[in-house]
């Protein structure tokens, strides 16, 4: 019995400590979205909710009205690592982060904040309500 319960324990300490945020393959899950444009994006996001059965996220997404007049001081917000709650707190801010971010280029890999940023959004859309 001991030893089982060694063996389960090792596994599991193992299995903890191989958790890297290195090791997320960003680009994999941002493959959930098409980040070309606005219009793709959209219909990316509304077609997520959709398979997943989603009608709350989806009617919240569609609330949103995304401004088209950007601003330029995204890149700021990137650099200080405060773009994702940024987006949580304006969500109608996000397509412009976007095109920020497209436009770019492949100067550096933004997989991680194409992801980070989509997450925030995706917080925004269905927030976690707790039950009293």
């Amino acid at each position: 019995m001991n030893k089982y319960l060694t063996f389960f324990l090792t596994l599991l300490l193992l299995g903890c400590t191989n958790i890297n945020k290195d090791e997320i393959d960003y680009k994999k899950y941002n493959e959930r979205f098409n980040f070309e444009n606005r219009d793709d994006l959209f219909v990316s996001f509304e077609n997520h909710f959709k398979k997943a059965g989603n009608t709350s996220a989806l009617k919240n997404l569609k609330k949103i009205d995304f401004i088209n007049e950007c601003e330029g001081f995204y890149q700021i917000l990137i650099e200080e690592d405060k773009y994702d709650f940024f987006i949580e707190e304006s969500p109608e801010e996000f397509m412009c982060f976007i095109e920020h971010l497209n436009s770019l280029g492949s100067k550096k890999d933004y997989h991680e904040v194409y992801f980070k940023s989509s997450q925030a959004l995706l917080r925004f859309l269905n927030p976690l309500t707790l039950l009293n």
